[in-house]
């Protein structure tokens, strides 16, 4: 259910509004649109419903918040077009079955209400999210249909232009001795330099008792964050050049480190990315045919925006 609402790039945040005085009434609406009146409970039950089913966090400041007041508008619009035109009308039937999902996951209904609460939003405001979407994603599919998926060559066309994106990354074959003090790493370090074996000053001083007794490899690792490392050691790691050492510092000690080898990252064949390149293809040349869909539904409309 969330792909539907990311599909046609809307996305939403909470607000929430206090008179002068203090006391809590219903605010003025965020705006209208030809009459109907989008509110901070929309937006609210939105923002919330998303974020429990993502288990994220939208952002909340001024500049998102005028963009996602434009999304609802742009939301409004496309559901007063699909009741005009009967578009959707199995929604409800397609809300109550993800709600039978739901009563039959762990906690049940309940634990799901309990997430919505916390956001502010109840059970019927959920469903009422959800219904939307269904609603949504029926006009997206309806007004979409059309557009013809991508051709073998325009997959291999942006294959071809786009060769960072399906290349794996690159894998290092490196060693480590993990001592407490940079002293005794340095120690080392220069004993290494003058001769003595990395394997067996691992051996004999290593910390890291799982590595020790491999002279101290990890064997191949990814670059970067991929590698499992903590961040100190894989950004000096990814500096090395093959037979390069240099002293990490992390929670767990001073790590005397050695990459011994690199292997190049290997760009993925094409028949294995294939499908997936065509996929995003067509997904954004329906993006594009249904925003400018939109952007009719605009041309007619009546908006009012608040200044809030």
């Amino acid at each position: 259910m969330t792909s539907l609402w990311r599909r046609i790039g809307f996305g939403l945040a909470l607000a929430a509004g206090l008179t002068a005085c203090g006391a809590p009434t219903a605010p003025p609406p965020l705006a209208v649109v030809n009459g109907h009146a989008i509110t901070e409970q929309d937006l609210t039950d939105a923002v919330g419903s998303l974020d429990v089913l993502q288990n994220t966090s939208l952002p909340m400041d001024s500049a998102h918040r005028k963009a996602y007041v434009a999304q609802l508008v742009d939301t409004e619009l496309v559901l007063e077009w699909a009741r005009q035109h009967h578009v959707g009308t199995d929604a409800a039937k397609q809300v109550s079955a993800f709600v039978k999902g739901v009563e039959a996951a762990p906690g049940g209904q309940k634990a799901l209400e309990a997430a919505l609460g916390s956001h502010g939003v109840t059970f019927a405001g959920f469903r009422r999210f959800l219904t939307r979407q269904f609603v949504l994603n029926a006009v997206f599919n309806q007004q979409t249909a059309h557009v013809p998926a991508p051709s073998a060559a325009a997959v291999q066309a942006y294959y071809v232009a786009h060769p960072a994106a399906y290349t794996t990354p690159r894998r290092l074959l490196v060693r480590h001795i993990l001592v407490k003090t940079q002293a005794q790493a340095q120690s080392l370090l220069d004993q290494i330099r003058h001769g003595a074996s990395f394997a067996a000053l691992a051996q004999r001083y290593s910390l890291d008792r799982a590595t020790a007794s491999q002279g101290g490899s990890l064997g191949y690792v990814a670059e970067g964050a991929a590698s499992g490392l903590v961040p100190h050691f894989y950004e000096l790691m990814d500096r090395l050049k093959p037979g390069q050492y240099g002293i990490a510092h992390t929670r767990y000690g001073y790590h005397i480190v050695e990459v011994q080898a690199v292997e190049p990252g290997q760009l993925v064949p094409l028949a294995s990315v294939a499908p997936t390149i065509k996929s995003q293809l067509w997904l954004a040349a329906k993006n594009r045919v249904f925003q400018q869909f939109v952007g009719r539904l605009h041309a007619g409309a009546h908006i009012e925006l608040s200044s809030r």
